[in-house]
């Protein structure tokens, strides 16, 4: 499942997940904000979830050092109620209950995050209940570097660059941060639990003319954290040698024409992830995922008696294999397992003047573990002069069970849920 941008993005007042197709902020009746590259060079924090805190109805939640598991709960819903999107990919981990892996985004190469605010899942389906983030790459021209040390041996590095050449343009990123951290329990001989994160991404596309392009992107990410667990006698917080290994990967190639009144462009993508846990240096337990999406999309603008149109049809494919394996269970947990699905959208917007924007959007998502949806999203921008506006949306949102929601932690601890069951619904919702 892929979304926009085709290019570049020119200005930061266009959102791109508040519809199938770019839109004007101003223009769009959805809940959203967009943090430019100029505030995340300002504020300077060196994760990504630092700056989604700034976020109306986000609430942000870490469950320990730099580069554990991180929460983000918008306008309510559960973690893994938000849908992610790095660089046009879908981005939540189907090998961490499908929640975003906002703890391992390096925000160095960053340089655009976008939050929409509410349900989404007429228009990306699952996991878009309590919102969407999207997280942009560089894309600009030149170079530059950074580099920071500091108290308890952090360290971060980051450079980038970026060019184009007649209808070539390249950008490319890594960035570099960790810290040796603190002894959260402060006693004689107790460890320290530090971090180190590791990311690289990039993006290449070539002009086919004056209206079309094609390209390719991608990013890689290589995070460690340390951490403490609970002790195996007692059960309760104790000072161990806790440690987690995520990597996390993506590619996508796309090509896409944008003309005056057709839009057009096809995309597929692979996102792989691993995520292994040790304790001492033992191997306890891992989960691997891969997921194989590919998208279609066409657009057409067209207008009737002073009402302008933008009609969207959009069909995509997702595939996903799951593996899981242990030794701290002998072996309970090990399981092998694979899902797909389609759907097919539907959105309609329409713009009288300079005082109405209306945008309706159908989903129907097919899966093969339970039972198919359909999803809608309906919503208003009316404005009476400058400043002074108003809005009002509805919108039904989605969440697919995780594997171990389908199949249980202990495979056959739960049973797949049956495609002909009434309860499918409340049990996605």
């Amino acid at each position: 499942m892929d979304i926009p941008p085709v290019g570049p993005l020119q200005s930061d007042s266009i959102v791109i997940t508040a519809s199938r197709t770019e839109q004007e902020q101003a223009e769009s009746a959805a809940s959203s904000i967009v943090i430019d590259a100029e505030t995340i060079t300002r504020i300077g924090e060196p994760m990504t979830l630092d700056f989604l805190r700034l976020t109306p109805t986000a609430a942000v939640s870490v469950s320990g050092t730099p580069g554990s598991q991180a929460q983000v709960r918008i306008r309510g819903a559960e973690a893994n109620h938000t849908l992610l999107f790095v660089d046009g990919i879908r981005a939540n981990d189907p090998a961490a209950a499908n929640e975003p892996r906002f703890e391992l985004l390096n925000a160095d190469l960053a340089s655009r995050i976008e939050v929409v605010r509410g349900p989404q899942s007429a228009l990306w389906g699952s996991e878009a209940i309590g919102g969407v983030v999207a997280v942009d790459g560089i894309t600009a021209t030149g170079s530059s570097a950074h580099g920071e040390i500091g108290s308890y041996g952090f360290y971060r590095a980051s450079a980038t660059a970026g060019l184009a050449t007649g209808r070539l343009g390249l950008a490319l990123g890594a960035g570099i941060q960790g810290s040796d951290g603190i002894d959260a329990f402060g006693t004689s001989g107790g460890d320290r639990d530090g971090y180190s994160n590791i990311a690289l991404r990039g993006r290449a596309a070539v002009a086919l003319g004056d209206t079309s392009e094609a390209g390719i992107n991608g990013f890689a990410i290589r995070s460690e954290s340390q951490f403490d667990g609970f002790s195996p006698l007692t059960f309760s917080r104790a000072d161990t040698r806790d440690e987690t290994r995520n990597r996390l990967s993506a590619g996508r190639v796309w090509i896409s024409h944008k003309g005056d009144r057709w839009d057009a462009r096809l995309a597929a993508s692979l996102l792989g992830s691993s995520n292994r846990n040790s304790l001492d240096d033992n191997f306890l337990n891992r989960t691997d995922a891969r997921r194989w999406a590919t998208s279609g999309q066409v657009s057409r603008v067209f207008e009737t008696r002073g009402v302008g149109h933008r009609l969207t049809g959009a069909i995509e494919g997702e595939w996903e294999h799951y593996r899981a394996e242990d030794e701290a269970f002998g072996g309970f947990t090990d399981q092998k397992r694979s899902r797909n699905h389609l759907s097919a959208t539907m959105e309609w917007q329409a713009k009288l003047g300079e005082w109405l924007v209306t945008d309706v959007a159908v989903r129907h998502d097919a899966f093969n573990r339970f039972k198919d949806t359909t999803t809608a999203r309906l919503s208003a921008l009316a404005t009476f002069g400058p400043g002074i506006s108003i809005t009002a949306s509805w919108g039904e949102g989605i969440a697919q069970p995780s594997f171990n929601d389908l199949y249980g932690f202990f495979p056959g601890g739960s049973q797949a849920i049956p495609t002909s069951s009434p309860n499918d619904r409340e049990a996605m919702s």
